[in-house]
């Protein structure tokens, strides 16, 4: 696949995610918060946890990886240890759930989409595509209103 292309073929697929299609585990938000305590639990330690989103099918995050912890390291981590966890949610503790049709055992497709900041514009911009993620998918009217982003901000009394 040419760059171009695979440009393309990632845009479609997230037209389609930001429609809802697709599996939803992380609506629940016991796997949402699986997935934010997951990233938080290290950052600072293997990476800056800089920008996220949890939306009902697909995650975003901007981080700045640290040398020793290659990006592939880190998402393997965390999609190793959420998948675990959400499974564990979804079906109980039993270890033999997930793998047959009625208990799928996937959670995460294999592959990512990483990519180089440029400079602080493209730098800004990821952020606000990431925090303006869930007001896309109608999610909230403001990214301040989505608990799964660290843009949230709790309604003052």
């Amino acid at each position: 696949m040419t760059p171009q292309e695979k440009i393309k073929y990632y845009q479609i697929i997230e037209k389609y995610l930001d429609k809802g299609y697709g599996s939803c585990l992380l609506k629940d938000s016991r796997n949402a918060q699986i997935v934010l305590d997951t990233w938080k639990f290290f950052n600072g330690e293997r990476y800056d946890l800089i920008a996220y989103v949890v939306m009902p099918n697909h995650v975003h995050l901007l981080i700045k990886t640290y040398e020793k912890w290659p990006l592939a390291k880190v998402v393997h981590s965390w999609k190793s240890y959420t998948a675990k966890e959400i499974l564990k949610n979804e079906y109980g503790d039993d270890s033999n759930a997930g793998g047959s049709p009625a208990l799928p055992n996937k959670v995460w497709q294999r592959e990512y989409w990483d990519r180089f900041i440029r400079d602080e514009n493209h730098f800004l911009k990821v952020i606000e595509y990431i925090h303006q993620n869930p007001v896309k998918a109608g999610l909230c009217k403001l990214p301040e209103q989505w608990l799964w982003s660290s843009a949230y901000k709790p309604k003052e009394n």
